[in-house]
């Protein structure tokens, strides 16, 4: 691999920033950053009530290092109380991010009927001229009187069963509109 003039460049200016950095990292510029941490731990950022609005500073000697919750606490006493409502969530998203949702103040409550129905499906109803009859429901061949789910059929046309519940609840299941239109053919 031949060393052209541009890699040669590229490398010397990482020599040169590794150099710094091991200067920085071992030692070199410690006065200077020591100097800048004393000076930021005796400042904190309060507003003094004045129209100048600059920050507040505590008194700390370079020995002396002041904790961040006595800090906190110096700024609660000079500003008052604060309630807690009054406080900001940061990590909570903005209203307008948030989707619209509605609240509903009632449950809708299905009865049984309507469970029924909702549950079996009516394919097929058979009704002879003495007025009795079959019905498939779900599959099954149902007499006049059968039971399915506590409800017993007591009743069939050309186009419905109807059923009836132990506590008088009637129910009508009907065919579906494609196979009623078949039967009155």
């Amino acid at each position: 691999m031949k060393v052209t003039r541009e890699r040669k460049i590229i490398g010397a200016v990482l020599v040169i920033a590794l150099a710094v950095l091991g200067f920085d990292q071992l030692g070199g510029g410690a006065s200077a950053d020591a100097e800048a941490i004393s000076e930021a731990s005796s400042i904190l950022v309060a507003t003094t009530g004045s129209p100048s609005h600059k920050p507040a500073r505590l008194p700390a000697s370079a020995g002396e290092e002041i904790s961040f919750a006595s800090r906190l606490a110096s700024v609660a006493q000079s500003t008052g109380e604060v309630a807690p409502d009054a406080i900001r969530d940061v990590f909570r998203p903005a209203d307008i991010w948030l989707p619209k949702t509605t609240t509903i103040s009632t449950v809708a409550t299905v009865s049984s009927a309507d469970k029924f129905v909702l549950e079996h499906k009516l394919s097929m109803v058979s009704v002879n001229r003495a007025g009795g009859g079959v019905a498939v429901v779900d599959g099954k061949l149902l007499n006049i009187g059968a039971k399915i789910d506590g409800y017993r059929l007591i009743s069939i046309n050309q186009q419905s069963a109807m059923f009836e519940s132990t506590d008088g609840a009637r129910v009508q299941l009907k065919l579906p509109a494609d196979s009623a239109t078949a039967a009155a053919r």
